[in-house]
This record gives structure tokens, C-alpha cells and sequence, in this order.
């Protein structure tokens, strides 16, 4: 806790002091231009472990006018263990915590900076299908978890036909739970519909979702 706060708490004061150094004596004197300060923006955000988050930096002038800087800057987090920083300040989360992103104007080393917070990535969705191998028809119960809920999630059997009609049949769909878990019961097709034996795929996913699979071995 104590480095978490050191971190956080010596960017924002360094930031300030430096900021105000340099503008104060510059619009006194009447000199021209010069950089007064750096916004970093989002000044605030959240993301998931493994998601990225893109900042900007933007450096105000002496003059009021403005400029973006985020592709001359130099970018750092305090804490890589969890957060890193690419050189055009393209943020990715690593673990959970509160990290300060810096981008810091290499001729001045005036900074600005910015809180990133990341949260623990959720599980990728999964589907299991009981049993996994049977003949045509054989009833089946599909499982699946960490879904988002409230959504439908349709089970397909993917037969590897070609024709349309015959290259997928769906074997049942479901709601899922306030805990992200569905269970629905269905069959295997039958006939043409389940197609040659041998391993097939078995896709579930809710509407406009990227679909998560699993095999049946029809036998």
C-alpha cells in the first residue's frame, strides 16, 4: 500500500510543481512559446487484465495555444507488474491495482499524468457437452459458464457438410444465470443432418458473440 501511494503521490506533485515553474516566469517576461504543461487523456480509466487502453498526451503553451504530444513524449507506468505502456501510449493491463501513467516531454521533463486502474480479466466461456461421444440421436446435456447473464446462448452441432441445410442443426439453447452458468438438453441430429461418423465441433454462443466450441464424437 505504502509503495502503491509513494507512486501515485509523487508523479501528481511533480507534475504540479513543474508545471507552474515554467509558466509563471514565461508569461511575465513576454519570452515566446514554451510548453507550460502536459494533459494525459483519459485522465482516469479502467480496464480488465490483458484489455488495452490508448492515452493521449496534449502540451499547453505559454501562449494558451495547444499540441499533441503523444507521439513525442516519453510514456511510463510506475508499475509495470501491472500495467505496461507502449512507446505511442498504448496502456495493456497486467494484474489488478492502481497504477499513474506518465508522459513526460523529454526536452523540459515536464509530466502529465493519469490513473489506470485494472481489474481481474473474466474467465473465457465454456461449453461441455455429456456425454461427449454417441450414436445419431443420442440425447445430450450442455453446460456452459462464464457467460455474460441475462444472454441466450444457442448450442449448434456443426456437421461438416457443405450444403447448408445439412451443416449445422441446433441442438438447444438456454438463458444463462445470474452466475454466468446455462445448462440445455437437445439430441444429435439424425440422418444426413450428423453426416459421417467421427469427431464433430459443437459451438455456443449468444447473439453476436464470438462462439466458444467443444467436440462430440459420433460413433
Amino acid at each position: 500500500m505504502a509503495e502503491r501511494s509513494a507512486c501515485l503521490l509523487s508523479a501528481f506533485l511533480v507534475s504540479g510543481v513543474l508545471s507552474s515553474a515554467v509558466a509563471e516566469p514565461a508569461q511575465a517576461l513576454g519570452l515566446p512559446a514554451i510548453l507550460v504543461s502536459i494533459t494525459v487523456s483519459p485522465a482516469t480509466r479502467s480496464i480488465a487484465a490483458g484489455q488495452t487502453e490508448q492515452f493521449t498526451a496534449t502540451g499547453t503553451y505559454s501562449n494558451l495555444s495547444t499540441k499533441d504530444l503523444t507521439s513525442t513524449v516519453t510514456w511510463s507506468s510506475c508499475k509495470s507488474a501491472t500495467a505496461t505502456i507502449a512507446p505511442l501510449g498504448l496502456a495493456t493491463g497486467v494484474a489488478n491495482g492502481v497504477v499513474t501513467i506518465t508522459a513526460t516531454d523529454p526536452s523540459t521533463l515536464i509530466p502529465g499524468t493519469a490513473l489506470l486502474t485494472v481489474t481481474q480479466g473474466l474467465p473465457a466461456p465454456t461449453i461441455a457437452m455429456t456425454p461427449s461421444s454417441g450414436a445419431k440421436r443420442t440425447p445430450v446435456t450442455v453446460h456452459g459458464t462464464s457467460f455474460a447473464a441475462g444472454q441466450t446462448v444457442t448450442i449448434i452441432y456443426m456437421s461438416g457438410r457443405k450444403r447448408p441445410k445439412r451443416a449445422s442443426t441446433v441442438v438447444c439453447a438456454a438463458t444463462v444465470a445470474a452466475d454466468g452458468t446455462f445448462t440445455c438438453n437437445g439430441a444429435i441430429p439424425k440422418r444426413a443432418r450428423a453426416d459421417a461418423l467421427g469427431q464433430k465441433t459443437v459451438t455456443g454462443a449468444a447473439s453476436g458473440g464470438t462462439p466458444t466450441s467443444t467436440t462430440f464424437n459420433l460413433t
